[in-house]
């Protein structure tokens, strides 16, 4: 199954020195509840990241392109034999690892957003798509959209396993398969490289600097106008009330200073951007069938809390934020 893990042989594996203290959880997100810990060798500190599945070869090349175009990221460690992770056994599952520079800072929160933060982020999305794209990106696992009798299995599943969700989830059938059918339609547009997940915690600030773009475990590519809309939206949104204006004028002024243009979206794109992540639903409701352990519990149902019909008039009134 793999080594045991530990200090000794984490810091031995990726070559990072002598240990100096025990690991420390440094943080843990929703895809990942194993979390990354913080460890202190003679040699620095390092951000020891794991993880329930395999890195996908997509992200990890282009996380490497971003690392190497100078992109403010951790410095990705490989093993001593030069593999880009290490495999372990923890308690009785397979646990593949990652090394990194430690990046000092706070990461970003929810609704924490500023005109500053929308121009540096939308400067960041511009850097990223314009890294060159190649046939191998294309090819990394297509959308392929659940049929209605798909989804309808899944509720079924959840009733018979008394989710809580259940119910819910059967609720928003109609919803999921015009989401999915948006998503089989985005993944034919223009696409471009991308991190794909460009959150707040996903922004560590430093005291002084440019912020740093972590997690780059789910990039691959995607629609470049439809992933610029969404982002200057979340990134103009505080934590209570609607997008801001001058937040979305910020991330377009940002966006722009990378190089690219960022026109005026029509309705039917502000339709498109705003669908629910159904991708990221679906794949939390085949965990939560499989009892799969959640950081946040709750997080399938606050997950189908967000599929609701869009409010067209208010897509109209944000679509005049970019003009």
């Amino acid at each position: 199954m793999g080594r045991s893990f530990s200090e000794e042989s984490c810091a031995a594996d990726f070559g990072l020195g002598r240990p100096k203290a025990e690991f420390t959880l440094a943080g843990r997100g929703q895809m990942n509840p194993l979390g990354v810990l913080r460890l202190e060798t003679d040699r620095g500190t390092f951000a020891i990241k794991q993880s329930l599945y395999p890195p996908r070869p997509v992200a990890l090349r282009i996380e490497r392109m971003a690392h190497e175009a100078g992109l403010t990221m951790p410095t990705p460690i490989l093993t001593v034999e030069g593999r880009s992770s290490a495999r372990y056994a923890v308690d009785t599952k397979r646990v593949w690892v990652r090394a990194f520079g430690w990046v000092d800072g706070e990461a970003g929160a929810w609704g924490s957003v500023s005109e500053r933060a929308s121009f540096e982020v939308a400067g960041v999305i511009g850097r990223v798509q314009q890294l060159p794209l190649m046939a191998f990106m294309l090819e990394d696992k297509p959308h392929r959209p659940l049929h209605e009798r798909h989804w309808r299995k899944l509720a079924r599943s959840a009733r018979e396993r008394h989710k809580p969700w259940a119910r819910l989830l059967d609720e928003r059938i109609d919803l999921l398969v015009e989401a999915e059918a948006h998503a089989d339609r985005e993944a034919h547009y223009p696409q471009c490289v991308s991190h794909r997940d460009y959150h707040p915690p996903n922004f560590i600030e430093p005291k002084s600097g440019p912020r740093a773009l972590v997690d780059w475990d789910s990039a691959g590519t995607a629609s470049p106008r439809l992933e610029a809309l969404r982002f200057a939206l979340i990134w103009a949104t505080p934590e209570v009330g609607p997008p801001q204006r001058d937040l979305v004028r910020a991330f377009v002024r940002g966006y722009e200073a990378s190089g690219l243009q960022l026109p005026a979206p029509t309705l039917d794109e502000m339709i498109a951007q705003a669908q629910p992540r159904v991708r990221w639903i679906r794949f939390n409701v085949l965990r939560g069938l499989r009892n799969e352990v959640e950081v946040e519990p709750g997080l399938v149902e606050a997950l189908l809390q967000t599929v609701a019909p869009l409010d067209h008039d208010e897509l109209e009134s944000l679509r005049g934020f970019f003009a």
